[in-house]
């Protein structure tokens, strides 16, 4: 399979990342910070789906991490905006909840929940990671329920960004679903070919990621 492709379906991601960005200058410190956080997560976080979900292969030293990075920062900054790019939300006033000290006691849960559904319970990678985005999701909006719509429908917008991009990918990448990802391990149910895995992924990650800045921030959409 061709050295570029892992590298190639990150910049595919970057140029919706870039529209986005592009649409909606206001939005610009909320889709950096998110795309920083994930692109940092985003090394840290494959070493944990290449042991038992995906193997792909790397144009750059697999040690740099580098699409791992670019696949993180582009995704993470397509789900911090997604709903609001989609229903023409904007930021208003700060509510005066005080939430600081949440956002740490939930990543530790989540981060514990991980850990023991995957060594614990021995779930796969990719089942773990979407449990626990979901959990997290829940415990933002049952302290700001007012978040709801914006954690469902960011989930939405990358899941449908996912689905689009995967059905495309594979046209330039015939069997690269086959080749690189383990589907033996996983339900091996496939929507146009693309695993239902990553489209749950996509959902949960975008939950998480689209209505924490407003969270942490303490925003308000409108």
């Amino acid at each position: 399979m061709n050295k570029t492709g892992y590298l190639i379906g990150a910049l595919i991601f970057g140029v919706v990342w870039l529209v986005f960005f592009l649409k909606r200058r206001d939005l610009c410190r909320e889709m950096l910070t998110l795309s920083v956080l994930a692109g940092i997560l985003g090394p840290i976080s494959e070493h944990f789906y290449l042991q038992d979900y995906w193997q792909p292969q790397y144009f750059f030293p697999a040690s740099f991490r580098v699409e791992d990075f670019l696949a993180g920062f582009f995704l993470g900054g397509i789900a911090a905006v997604g709903y609001e790019v989609f229903w023409r939300k904007h930021h208003r006033c700060a509510c005066d909840l005080k939430t600081t000290w949440v956002l740490p006691i939930l990543a530790l849960v989540g981060l514990g929940l991980m850990a023991f559904l995957f060594h614990g319970l021995g779930w796969n990678s990719i089942y773990a990671s979407t449990v626990s985005f979901a959990a997290l999701a829940v415990g933002l909006f049952l302290i700001r329920p007012e978040l709801l719509p914006a954690a469902l429908g960011s989930g939405l917008v990358l899941a449908g960004v996912m689905f689009i991009f995967y059905v495309v990918y594979q046209q330039i990448y015939p069997g690269i679903i086959q080749d690189w990802w383990k589907l033996e391990n996983i339900s091996g149910i496939l929507i146009w070919g693309v695993p239902l895995e990553e489209l749950l992924w996509g959902f949960s990650w975008g939950m998480i990621a689209g209505p924490l800045y407003e969270f942490s921030a303490k925003l308000k959409l409108r």
